[in-house]
């Protein structure tokens, strides 16, 4: 599940560093470059969705109880002082 989120994470950080590097033909007054922008911009919107909502999802897991299999009820479990 982590992998997924850093994976998605990655790709839609790359994508938006493309995608602002396309803009500066715009400075220059070159309009051919929008719909190429456009499509972009959507795709690493929606990349970024996904990142956010699967982070949000491992973060869930993570926080779980005992009973679940939570990590960090896990880790305060076998941390204790005897």
């Amino acid at each position: 599940m982590g992998t997924i989120h850093g994976l998605g994470a990655m790709l839609a950080l790359v994508l938006m560093v493309y995608t602002g590097h396309l803009a500066f033909p715009l400075l220059r007054g070159v309009p051919k470059i929008v719909p190429q922008m456009r499509t972009l911009a959507f795709c690493s919107t929606l990349l970024s969705f996904l990142a956010l909502a699967t982070g949000n999802w491992a973060y869930m897991r993570y926080r779980a109880g005992i009973d679940f299999g939570g990590a960090r009820a896990a880790l305060k479990e076998n941390s204790r002082r005897s």
